[in-house]
């Protein structure tokens, strides 16, 4: 019944032993077993000699002597990928043992779901519970607008989707690859999150969203740049700032009126960003 491949793809460099045996057994340990685990180990001998400890045939290692980054990597990954539906795992987090039946199921019900994520659990140093505002349909492109709010391990995309539009990440995002993929995705394909918990997303602070604040603004920017184009709103650096403010990334160096008009402006081109509905 359950016979279709899923790739799950994940990238290491200088993982904790214990975080990164803890992520790869979780999805070894899968109650959907038909997968093959593509794993980039990139410019790191340590991970590569513990990747090298496991004799399970459905791991297949990629080695960069030297680091390449993670965005280059998950795109080495999805060229090699042969699945029906394409995975991704951090190598820092651990899935919930059926997270991949699930998601398959609700796929292969939902033919009309491109890319489909969950809720996460944070653990580390945090016990919170991450909750979308929207957490079905509605909704997930106008966030998209603002924030991303598609947790990059949780989500499993159709092979047929990446490959009928080209899809790849975007090589000049060091950081933020996932929200600059999103934003395209979802002019063409259609997203669900799944409202339940399927992994626990650990919070440290050797993160790219804690150690890399500056230059994942950096890149925000270029996205907020291109949604307001999409808008039709003039793309200045008082736009920006604004939606900045509004994501609660930065004070707001302007007066309350002129925030208002601003949004007004949003809501006003809203037609825009109705979900995309085939």
């Amino acid at each position: 019944m359950h016979n279709e491949l899923i790739s799950v793809i994940m990238a290491t460099k200088d993982t904790e032993e214990k975080m990164l045996r803890l992520s790869v057994e979780s999805i070894l340990n899968q109650t959907y077993k038909n997968i093959e685990f593509i794993i980039v180990s990139d410019g790191s001998e340590n991970d590569l000699r513990i990747l090298k400890t496991y004799t399970d045939s459905r791991i297949k290692i990629i080695n960069h002597e030297k680091s390449l980054g993670l965005t280059m990597s998950l795109n080495e990954c999805l060229k090699v990928a042969k699945g029906k539906y394409i995975a991704r795992m951090d190598s820092d987090d651990y899935s919930i043992k059926d997270r991949l039946m699930i998601q398959y199921n609700f796929l292969e019900r939902r033919k009309d779901i491109d890319i489909c994520s969950s809720l996460v659990k944070y653990f580390g140093d945090s016990k919170k519970i991450k909750v979308n505002l929207f957490n079905c349909e509605n909704g997930i492109r106008e966030q998209l607008f603002l924030y991303n709010h598609i947790f990059h391990p949780t989500i499993m995309m159709r092979k047929s989707f990446i490959d009928r539009y080209n899809i790849s990440y975007n090589e000049d995002f060091l950081y933020s690859q996932d929200y600059d993929l999103w934003n395209r995705c979802c002019f063409i394909g259609k997203f669900y999150i799944i409202p339940k918990i399927l992994l626990f997303y650990r919070i440290h602070n050797k993160q790219i969203s804690t150690s890399k604040v500056e230059i994942q603004n950096k890149l925000c920017s270029k996205i907020y740049s291109v949604n307001l184009e999409r808008l039709q709103i003039e793309q200045s650096e008082k736009n920006i700032d604004y939606l900045f403010y509004l994501t609660r990334r930065s004070k707001n160096k302007y007066s309350s009126a002129e925030l208002i008009e601003f949004i007004k402006k949003i809501i006003n081109k809203n037609e825009i960003f109705k979900i995309y509905d085939r």
